[in-house]
This record gives C-alpha cells, sequence and structure tokens, in this order.
C-alpha cells in the first residue's frame, strides 16, 4: 500500500506546485486588469483603430457587382460646363436624361438651396415629377460650413436627406450615420436613403429589435455603436451610428461615370436601369469634400462624400439581399475575458519556455495566432481588440520570465546587429570586388571593339582597290576564260568585302562608335533601289520578287537612309539566299503615332517562301557570330553578323525586329524605324532649270480628270518615270512589277485606269489583260505600253482586251489624251495649261558603222516635268539598271538563252528611250530582233558591242549633267 502523504510533504507539494500558480496567476490576472484599464482611459486607441484599417486593407476583394453607379463630377467636367457651380438647366438635363434610363433611386449629393440662372423653373419642373429624387440638406454645422438647407420643393415633398459624416479625431471615417433626430423628427443620411428606398422596392423594409437598439433589414442586423466598442473609447454616439465594413471591390470603388459623358449621351440607359445613382463631386478643385478611411493614406487615394454615401448604400443593399457581414462589437465583458485570456496564454509560455530557441519560435507563434484569430473573427463581422491582449500576452511572458529572459534576449540581440554588420561589410566588398571586373571587362570588349574596327578599316581599303579595278577590267574586251576568272574574283571580294563591312559595323555598334545621320529620303525609293539590285538574282532563280507599298507612305521622312538600304539588302538577300522556289514579297507601311510632331512608324515586313526556320532556333537568329545550323553555314555561308546588325541598327532607329517561320513554308522579317517627315522637300537648282521651257504638266490636272491609277511595269527605270509624271500630273499612282502582281492588286482595290507593259516576267501585259478581263467584276479601263511601233503589237493588244495603245517613250501629249478617254469619270472644269512647242520627234535608224552620228543623250523631254533631284535619282537608276541587264545579255548570250536575250533587250530598249538614250534603244531594238533568228549569232555578238560601246557614250554624257 502506497504510504500516506505527511504534513511535510503537503507543504512541500505546495510551495512547488501550487504557489508558483498562485503567483502566475497574480501575475496574469495585474497584467490583465492593467491592460484593460489601458483601454478603458483611450490610450491604445489610436493602435486598435490603426489595426482595423489594416484588418480592412487585407480583407480579400469581394467579387460583387454593387447596384449603385456614381455620376462624378470631375476637373474636366468642370471646364466642360463653363461653370460652377453648375446651372439649373444643365442639372435638369442630366437629371432627365437619368430619369429616362429608370433608376430605382436617384441621390443628388449636391446643394441647391438657390437657384443657379438659367433654368430655374426647368429645374422646379424636374423636381416635382421625379418622385425618386432624393436631395441633400447639412443639419450639423462644421468646419465645412454651416446649416444649408435644401430645395423647398424637395423638402415639402420629403425627399431630403442629411449628407453629414462622421469623423474620427485623427481625420479618417471608420463609422456610417444612419439617421439623426431632430425636434423628434429622425432624419435618415443619404447614403441610408437611397438603400431602404432600393430595398423596398424588393418588398425588404426595417424593424427595430425588441431591445430598442438593434435594427433587422432582411438578411442584416445592424447594431448600434455603444460608447466603448471595439477599439473606441466614449465615442459620439449622437445619431444612429454603426461601424463601417468598407465594400472591397477588385476595381478599388464603386464604379464612377463622368457627368460629361451622360450630358453627351455616350452612357446607354441599360447602365443605370433599376440601380441606386449618385450624383456628386470628385473635382479636386472644390476644397472640403475629401476623406480619409482605412484604405486611403494620401489626398490623391482620399474619397468624396458621394463616395461614401454610395458605399454605405451599397452597405445596406448588400446585407440585406445577400447576408453580407456587418460589422459588430461584443460586450465589454467579452473583451475583458479575451484580455484575461491572453494574458494567461503570455504566463503560461513565460513560465514553461526554457530556452531563447524557443522562445523566438512561441512568441511569434503565439503573436501570429492572436492575430489570425482577430482577423478570422473580422472576416465573419466581429472586431475584436487586437493591441490589448498583444500587451498583456507580452508583459505577462515578461513578468513571468524575469529579468533573466530579458538580458539574455538583448545580448542575442547584439550579437544579432555584429553579425547584419559583418554580412554587410563583406556584401560592399563582394560589390566592390564586381564593380571592378565589370569595369575591367568593359575596357576589354571597347579594346577588342576598336581594334576589330581599325582592323576592318584596314582591310577594307586595298579591298575596294581590288573591286573597283575587277570591275574596270570587266569593262574591258576579254575572251570568255578570262571574263569568267575575273568575275569570279569580283565575286570573291565582294563577299569578303561584306564579311569586312559586317565586321565594322558590329565593332562600331558594340563600341558605341555609330553615328546616324538625318537627312531627307523617300521610303518607297530606298525600297525600289533595294529590289532593283536583287532583280538578276531573282529572275536567275526563276522567284518572283516583288513589293506592296501602301498609299500611306509619307514622300520625304528624315533618318539615315544608307542604314535603312543595309537592313533591307541583308534582309532581301538573305529571303532570295534561302529561297529555291516561290516568291519574295516586300511589304511597306507607315503608322502615324505622333500627330503634333509628324512622326511615323514605317514597317517593313519580307516574306519568302524558302526553307524556313524551326522555332526552337528562331532565338539563336539576332545572337553575334551564331548560325541556325552549321550545315546551312556549309551550304549558304554567311558570318552570323548580318541579323544582329539589323538588330541593332533598327532599335538605333527606335523600331525592332522579330522573325515568324516555319519548317518548309517560308519566313516572315518584319521591323520597324521611327522617323519624322520632312517639313518641306529640297528644291531643285533655279540655275539650272529656270531657263527650260513651260510644257502641260500641271498638277491640277487629276482634278479635272480624277482617275486611281495602276502601272504595271517591270523595269525600275520606268517605273521611276511613270510615277514622277503621273504625280507632275497630280496623280498618285500604285506600282507593281508584273501581271500576277496587278490582278492581286486589282482584287484588293478598284482602279479606273491600269497602265499595263506588254512584255514582263512571270505573266506579261497580255494574258495579264484577258485575265482580267474574264475573272474580275470590276473592269478597269486598260492602256498598253510598248517599245514596240508595229501594228501587228497594238492589233495583239486590242484583241487581248486593251481599250488604248501607247508606245515608249510616253509623249505627254498623247498621255494626256488617253487619259481624257476614259469614260464614266466625273470631270471638272478643265485648268488652263500652257501648250508646249515639242512635237513627237522621229528617230532615225542608228548606223552600225557610226555610232556616234547621232546624240547619246537628250534630257529635254524630261526636263520640262522632273526638278533636278529627280532627274539625277532617276539617271541613276538607269546607270545601275542597264549595267546588270547588259552583264545579263552576255550571260544569256553565252548560255544561248534567246527568249532571256529578247526580254531583256526589250527592257533595256523601253528604259534607254525613256531616258532620252534614242541611239541606245535604237541598238537595242535591233538587237531585239535579231534575238529571234538563232543562228544569227555573230551579229548578235557584233550588237552586243555596240551596245556596250554606246553605253560608255552615255555614262560619259550623263557624267557631264550631273
Amino acid at each position: 500500500m502506497p504510504s500516506p502523504l505527511s504534513p511535510d510533504m503537503i507543504q512541500q507539494l505546495f510551495r512547488h506546485r501550487c504557489l508558483p500558480l498562485h503567483r502566475l496567476g497574480r501575475i496574469g490576472l495585474g497584467v490583465a486588469g492593467v491592460v484593460a484599464g489601458l483601454q478603458l482611459t483611450g490610450s491604445l486607441q489610436p493602435l486598435e483603430l490603426t489595426v482595423l484599417d489594416c484588418w480592412l486593407r487585407l480583407r480579400p476583394p469581394e467579387e460583387r457587382d454593387p447596384p449603385v453607379v456614381i455620376v462624378a463630377i470631375d476637373e474636366e467636367d468642370i471646364r466642360r460646363l463653363g461653370q460652377w457651380p453648375m446651372s439649373d438647366a444643365q442639372l435638369a438635363t442630366l437629371l432627365q436624361r437619368l430619369r429616362q434610363a429608370k433608376p430605382a433611386v436617384i441621390g443628388l449629393d449636391l446643394y441647391r438651396d438657390l437657384p443657379v440662372e438659367p433654368g430655374t423653373a426647368q429645374l422646379q419642373q424636374v423636381f416635382n415629377t421625379t418622385p425618386n429624387l432624393i436631395g441633400i440638406k447639412k443639419v450639423v454645422g462644421n468646419r465645412n460650413g454651416p446649416v444649408v438647407e435644401p430645395p423647398p420643393v424637395l423638402e415639402q415633398r420629403d425627399q431630403v436627406a442629411i449628407n453629414d459624416l462622421v469623423v474620427d479625431s485623427d481625420g479618417i471615417i471608420r463609422r456610417h450615420l444612419l439617421s439623426v433626430s431632430q425636434s423628434g423628427k429622425t432624419m435618415l443620411a443619404l447614403g441610408t436613403r437611397l438603400g431602404l428606398n432600393y430595398l423596398a422596392q424588393h418588398q425588404i423594409t426595417p424593424h427595430l429589435g425588441t431591445d430598442g437598439t438593434t435594427i433587422q433589414l432582411g438578411k442584416a442586423q445592424f447594431q448600434r455603436l455603444t460608447p466603448n466598442a471595439g477599439g473606441y473609447v466614449n465615442a459620439d454616439v449622437g445619431g444612429y451610428q454603426i461601424l463601417a465594413n468598407f465594400l472591397k471591390l477588385p476595381s478599388g470603388k464603386i464604379p464612377k461615370i463622368p457627368i460629361r459623358y451622360i450630358l453627351e449621351g455616350r452612357i446607354p440607359n441599360e447602365r443605370f436601369r433599376g440601380q441606386v445613382v449618385l450624383i456628386g463631386l470628385t473635382a479636386e478643385s472644390v476644397r472640403g469634400d475629401r476623406f480619409f478611411t482605412p484604405y486611403t493614406t494620401d489626398i490623391r487615394e482620399a474619397w468624396a462624400g458621394v463616395e461614401l454615401h454610395a458605399d454605405l448604400a451599397s452597405q445596406l443593399i448588400t446585407s440585406a439581399l445577400d447576408g453580407r457581414s456587418t460589422l459588430q462589437s461584443p460586450l465589454e465583458c467579452l473583451e475583458w475575458l479575451w484580455i484575461g485570456f491572453w494574458s494567461g496564454i503570455g504566463v503560461l509560455l513565460g513560465w514553461s519556455i526554457r530556452s531563447l530557441r524557443a522562445a523566438i519560435v512561441a512568441i511569434p507563434l503565439a503573436t501570429g495566432v492572436l492575430f489570425s484569430s482577430a482577423y478570422s473573427l473580422f472576416l465573419v463581422g466581429w472586431w475584436l481588440v487586437a493591441i490589448a491582449p498583444l500587451l498583456a500576452l507580452g508583459t505577462a511572458g515578461l513578468f513571468s520570465r524575469g529579468y533573466w529572459v530579458w538580458q539574455t534576449l538583448k545580448q542575442a540581440n547584439q550579437l544579432l546587429e555584429q553579425k547584419v554588420k559583418e554580412r554587410t561589410q563583406e556584401l560592399l566588398e563582394k560589390n566592390l570586388r564586381l564593380e571592378q571586373a565589370r569595369i575591367e571587362a568593359e575596357t576589354a570588349n571597347r579594346a577588342k571593339s576598336e581594334f576589330l574596327s581599325t582592323m576592318s578599316h584596314e582591310i577594307r581599303t586595298p579591298m575596294n582597290a581590288v573591286i573597283g579595278m575587277t570591275n574596270l577590267l570587266l569593262t574591258t574586251t576579254l575572251n570568255v576564260e578570262q571574263r569568267q576568272m575575273v568575275q569570279a574574283i569580283s565575286t570573291g571580294g565582294e563577299v569578303l568585302l561584306s564579311v569586312i563591312n559586317d565586321i565594322l559595323d558590329f565593332s562600331r555598334i558594340e563600341s558605341g562608335r555609330l553615328e546616324l545621320e538625318s537627312t531627307p529620303f523617300n521610303p518607297s525609293q530606298c525600297l525600289n533601289e533595294v529590289l532593283s539590285l536583287f532583280a538578276n538574282r531573282a529572275v536567275e532563280k526563276s522567284l518572283e520578287l516583288r513589293a506592296i507599298v501602301s498609299g500611306n507612305i509619307p514622300e520625304l521622312v528624315m533618318g539615315d537612309v544608307a542604314r535603312l538600304r543595309q537592313i533591307l539588302l541583308n534582309l532581301v538577300g538573305n529571303a532570295i539566299k534561302f529561297t529555291e522556289v516561290g516568291k519574295v514579297l516586300v511589304v511597306l507601311s507607315a503608322v502615324l503615332i505622333e500627330p503634333e510632331a509628324n512622326l511615323y512608324e514605317i514597317q517593313f515586313s519580307v516574306q519568302d517562301t524558302g526553307i524556313g526556320i524551326a522555332p526552337d532556333r528562331l532565338h539563336r537568329l539576332f545572337q553575334p557570330f551564331s548560325q541556325v545550323d552549321s550545315s546551312i553555314t556549309r551550304r549558304y555561308g554567311g558570318t552570323g553578323l548580318g541579323l544582329v546588325i539589323c538588330k541593332r541598327l533598327c532599335e538605333l532607329m527606335g523600331g525592332q525586329i522579330h522573325v515568324t517561320s516555319q519548317v518548309g513554308q517560308g519566313a516572315t522579317f518584319s521591323f520597324t524605324i521611327r522617323a519624322g517627315a520632312a517639313l518641306s522637300e529640297v528644291m531643285p537648282d533655279t540655275a539650272q532649270w529656270q531657263e527650260q521651257p513651260s510644257s502641260l504638266w500641271n498638277v491640277d490636272f487629276a482634278r479635272y480628270c480624277p482617275l486611281k491609277i495602276l502601272v504595271v511595269e517591270d523595269n525600275l527605270t520606268n517605273q521611276q518615270l511613270m510615277r514622277f509624271m503621273l504625280q507632275r500630273l497630280g496623280y498618285q499612282p500604285d506600282i507593281v512589277g508584273d501581271g500576277k502582281a496587278a490582278i492581286v492588286a486589282m482584287q484588293q482595290s478598284i482602279y479606273d485606269l491600269v497602265l499595263m507593259d506588254i512584255q514582263m516576267p512571270e505573266m506579261d501585259g497580255l494574258s495579264a489583260t484577258r485575265k482580267i478581263r474574264l475573272e474580275l467584276l470590276h473592269q478597269p479601263w486598260i492602256i498598253g505600253l510598248s517599245a514596240n511601233v508595229l501594228q501587228d503589237a497594238q492589233t495583239d493588244a486590242l484583241s487581248a482586251g486593251m481599250n488604248a495603245y501607247l508606245t515608249k517613250p510616253i509623249k505627254l501629249e498623247k498621255l494626256i489624251e488617253a487619259f481624257k478617254q476614259v469614260p464614266g469619270i466625273e470631270r471638272a472644269p478643265q485648268p488652263e495649261v500652257i501648250s508646249s512647242n515639242s512635237q513627237d520627234r522621229v528617230t532615225p535608224a542608228i548606223n552600225l558603222t557610226e555610232p556616234k552620228s547621232f546624240p547619246a543623250i537628250d534630257l529635254t523631254e524630261l526636263r520640262s516635268f522632273m526638278q533636278a533631284e529627280e532627274l539625277n535619282q532617276l539617271i541613276y537608276d538607269y546607270l545601275r539598271d542597264a549595267s546588270r541587264r547588259i552583264q545579263a545579255l552576255k550571260l544569256a548570250l553565252t548560255e544561248q538563252n534567246f527568249g532571256q536575250l529578247q526580254h531583256l533587250a526589250h527592257s533595256l530598249r523601253g528604259s534607254s528611250a525613256n531616258l532620252g538614250a534614242q541611239a541606245m534603244a535604237n541598238l537595242c531594238c535591233q538587237l531585239e530582233k535579231s534575238s529571234q533568228d538563232e543562228q544569227n549569232v555573230q551579229h548578235i555578238q557584233r550588237l552586243l558591242q555596240h551596245i556596250e560601246a554606246e553605253y560608255i557614250r552615255v555614262v560619259q554624257a550623263l557624267e557631264q549633267i550631273i
């Protein structure tokens, strides 16, 4: 049997167990009593209210669609109204339009105790005929002004509510005033009145509780604020006040619609139907109507009074209809028990914890449980104090542990601070080392870039000499084997020079030494120049190479045309290089992004039907010295710098570049640049042109004969010439390069007139005309253009469906006469023009034995309508195009390709005739005819030699002119 407890054992047990518990209880009760006393005196009120503000901010957004819409009057509205206060007529118009939308109730949070002419009678009529309109009055005078009476009409009809708000001592609104009593009469707040009117239409009315302090409204019960509710101490409880449980909507606040939108009829009536509509000010210039709530931190986020009334109405409605939790506070005795409970928890933690580590874990854990429980209760509608129990928890724990726990924590804090300082110093040293390494790396990279730039320049100088000499050598008499060798040298030099240029440009960009020029240029012309450089390569590979130019491209922009041409050369060259079958299409468009600065974003899109790029390899395209695939590098070559340079140049010009592609279906490279439109075009040299004879060119002719024109011409020089001629007559033509492109253009747009070249690659003018006549719904007037003057050629053109036929070179008189024959055009009165004395010139045949017996060039006709800059550009295009076509003629003769020979001779004949090189044109005409006889090779060779000699004579003549 166990021995009975002796008196000494009982006394020892009391000392070791019961006495500590008794002392711990005294500590817990003492701390709880002191904290409760602090709570009653209001010492903790600012902190408790701060915690309440945090709870409101931390509450998750409510997925609700509040039945309240605010018609806000902001600064822009006041400017549009032209006065403030707004006139009675303007307010009457607003109320009439809102009333048409059939809202549930309208709240007018504007003082209208005095008339604001004009329109007072009209406003009184609206007040009399709008039973669901609630006005406001101020019943409590304060620093914002004395009592303000409502409109007499609304007061007589009992359509008035008070708009006074409850502001705490720190200037924040945390309570709502539902009603006040004056002279034995209960007056509802504006938000309360609006909410009750809305609920009444849903058959929900308020009922006073049996205790006389609560109100039952639908699914919600509203408890009147008591003097010591929650964190409030001796709160002003005048009127029926409640704790505000503000709505927290995903959008931040209740939706607001500017008053100007309603007055302008921009908001549909459905937006207000069945809703509570509140009209009030949100303008910053109107003082005294901005309030802080727990959600706001500065004046920019402060709420307007109308927003507070709207929030109150929304709270009443959502609580009554949806059962949304109202915010209430428990009785004071329950708050004291809550403080005592956490004081006891603090005592237990302080007594039971034996190590610093356990204390560091347990105390924050207990604090977290305290705030989590308080926050959880807040989410379901109960506001319990949090600072008072937290103070009780911490104080009781400290007292129970004693001074030594505090001393230990202090030492640990000092050690922690020392470690933080050491870590900070270590990080500072690491940062210094990293900064030094970065500077060294940048210096090395800059030195590398400067070295590459210097070496590339030194190498490029002799390479230019090599390429120049080989080009000159190609113009001399060489046998077939010698010419092949020189062409190989020239080709290799061009490739090597391209690589060197890429390295030079890349090194300049990397070192930050590349500077862009800003000169006026024509984007469309730049694109045409680039495409003309690749015309022969496209023909050799049987590819369709064409461009689509939007009609909104500015004539001149300011930028670096050389760098833009470099980007286009790279992208178009790649497209042709990687495309074996199909086409290469370049699309040019522009968007005006800043009308004030006349700034355009110009977009180029290069599309091909080539080998394409795998999606997982697209990221390697714009990396330096990188190729998509090593097998592609071996087959096609390249340094891996071209696209990197394009990307950097685009970024320097304010744009960007990107690519989309599918393997086997082609790729599309799109890039943009930003450029401002040139303010004025470059004026021609008047000293050189003022003596030129006048002509029929008149930009007003297009007004007399309005036509939408499409030019179908494959030769770049002829394209430019037709563009200049038509622009001088006032037209802005669209230009395409072959028959297929013409059909596509006419499927996308309607043209009145088509100027159709007869001989073109892919699809000639006759075939295109037949297809147009058979397939298109809209039939344009088609004029054939050809250098062939034979009657059979004209007969074939008319038989194919063309309406008229003009021979090259085109004469102004015949062109104007042909335009006048286009039917179905509403013509204005014909403009006055100065008649030209020029007549059609009959060109004698060229004597092959005496080629110099005829002038090399005659620019009289072109000078009559072209400016110096335009003529220089046309000459430049002709020289470049003619040189390539002569080389292509030699290649075609070597390959015995007489069809190609005939086509090239015809094209060179037309461009030469248009430029005024009639001797050159006649030689090409003879070559075109001779190419039909495949047995006449020696005669063709002799004609080619004469053409080369005549070309040199034309070049010499043009050099003297430009």
